[in-house]
């Protein structure tokens, strides 16, 4: 008993007493600075001269790049239903009404037929805002979206069909506006 008395005092002295420490902790914070953009190649489409009350689609596409640094999904709308002209061109959902059109736009790997452009590549009434979508979607909600990576595939080809009114005020020209919005993802 004397030598283990011995051994627990020199243990005492030796290693002194042993106290418990305290812990802080510490918050790293990072902004990542991205850029959510994209840009279209060439800006604008001609269809031409086209018969009332027919449908056509765009014959060349048009290329929409993901020029930013992440990944993102593109809101589209028809910004003015008839710009610069004299407000009888409406975009509509259906072409039963004087000067009302139908557009859509969708994503394809090459042209899609008339028939191959599905309600949800419809871009409706003017300032109505839908995702893009490919040819033959059915929805264009945002998880319906086509993704534009920023990397390696960060483009997507755009294709149009019109479909015109089965009859017009007039025979002017008439330009539609698109806007296409880069959204991260």
């Amino acid at each position: 008993m004397k030598k283990l008395m011995i051994v627990m005092l020199m243990m005492v002295c030796l290693g002194g007493v042993v106290l418990a420490g305290t812990t802080d902790t510490v918050d790293i914070t990072v902004t990542p600075v991205v850029t959510a953009s994209l840009a279209i190649s060439p800006d604008t489409y001609n269809f031409g001269s086209l018969d009332v009350n027919v449908s056509s689609n765009s014959a060349t596409a048009l290329t929409l790049t993901n020029d930013g640094n992440i990944d993102i999904k593109v809101k589209k709308k028809i910004s003015d239903e008839d710009a610069g002209g004299d407000g009888n061109w409406v975009a509509d959902s259906s072409t039963g009404t004087k000067d009302h059109y139908v557009l859509y736009c969708g994503t394809a790997t090459a042209r899609p037929g008339l028939s191959d452009f599905a309600a949800g590549t419809l871009l409706g009434a003017e300032n109505a805002e839908t995702y893009l979508t490919g040819s033959g979607a059915t929805s264009n909600g945002e998880g319906d979206g086509v993704v534009v990576p920023a990397t390696t595939g960060n483009t997507v080809d755009l294709w149009f069909k019109l479909s015109m009114p089965t009859s017009v005020t007039n025979g002017d020209e008439r330009t539609m506006r698109l806007t296409f919005t880069a959204v991260s993802q």
